[in-house]
């Protein structure tokens, strides 16, 4: 093996010594700057690994509050990815639409979020259509009815909007909507109560 010339000239006698000790000394240390660059860099790999993992821990951590936090919101919430696929939907999603959480995931919204509007039964636009093209936050049009999996109706009001990453670039969208049914029916029936004293 051919020794570094810096080696050779850090163990150069001072008091002669045979060639062969001046070798094995050279090659002693040569193996002991291995041995300790490849140490140093085993610890600056597994240094990498514990950052990685601590970032890791921490995202899923932050994911959790999240999922935590919207499965909490009264509101019913589906979250969708780029594709207006289901990837989210908290418990009063599941409520209202019908549709578990497990089987709302990776369906069309179109499937468990079916509108139409009340007085003329047409079926209405996706509103996360509206925001990937929009780019904007979208509420429903007044009178829309939400068909659920087992074709009961509720009236519905709601708004949808754009999740950006962090260029800004949409990545999906949260709709949020609220069963408005009796609030509906007060309405209704005090317009009748109006019209009827009139």
């Amino acid at each position: 093996a051919q020794l570094s010339p810096y080696l050779v000239k850090l163990v150069a006698p001072s008091r002669p010594r045979s060639a062969v000790a001046r070798y094995l000394v050279a090659l002693v240390l040569e193996s002991l700057i291995r041995l300790l660059v490849y140490c140093a860099g085993g610890l600056v790999v597994s240094s990498l690994v514990a950052a990685i993992a601590s970032t890791a821990g921490k995202l899923n951590t932050e994911r959790e509050k999240l999922r935590v936090m919207l499965a909490s919101i009264d509101d019913a919430v589906i979250g969708t990815d780029i594709r207006g696929r289901g990837t989210f939907m908290n418990a009063a999603a599941e409520e209202a639409t019908g549709w578990s959480a497990s089987d709302g995931r990776g369906a069309a919204l179109e499937e468990v979020f079916h509108i139409v509007d009340e007085k003329t039964r047409a079926r209405l636009n996706n509103p996360i259509q509206k925001v990937f093209t929009s780019g904007r936050t979208v509420g429903l049009a007044n009178h829309t009815l939400l068909i659920r999996r087992d074709r009961t109706e509720l009236a519905v009001d709601d708004r949808a909007a754009p999740v950006r990453d962090s260029s800004g670039n949409i990545v999906g969208a949260i709709l949020v909507f609220r069963d408005v049914t009796s609030e509906r029916k007060a309405q209704a029936a005090l317009l009748n109560a109006k019209n009827w004293h009139l």
